[in-house]
């Protein structure tokens, strides 16, 4: 996951846990309701002045917005889980055999 994709995903967490929705954090940052979607979607890269303006209005310091390793080990554990499903899933041994292989290499 990109920084910019792990901090819209840490804005969005801190702002549920706030009790704010979208409309209500943008009001009060002073941005729009569609900006803050999309620095949430990982789609924009605020500057630091909204990510003062964004934390300001959460009760945060900027720096705990960039607080977001247990979402980056969080997407590692949805990886393995995926990949998991994927290996059960296959249809037939010889495929699931064909995915082995093919990600040994990738991770030689």
């Amino acid at each position: 996951m990109s920084v910019q994709a792990l901090f819209g995903a840490r804005l969005r967490e801190v702002r549920k846990q706030v009790g704010y929705t979208q409309a209500q954090l943008a009001e009060n940052a002073g941005v729009s309701t569609k900006y803050v979607g999309a620095i949430e979607g990982g789609k924009e890269n605020p500057t630091i002045e909204v990510v003062a303006r964004l934390s300001r209005a959460l009760g945060l310091r900027p720096a705990e917005l960039l607080e977001f390793e247990h979402l980056e080990a969080r997407s590692l554990t949805e990886l393995k889980k995926e990949l998991g499903r994927l290996v059960r899933d296959a249809a037939e041994e010889a495929e699931a055999r064909r995915a082995l292989r093919v990600l040994r290499a990738l991770l030689r």
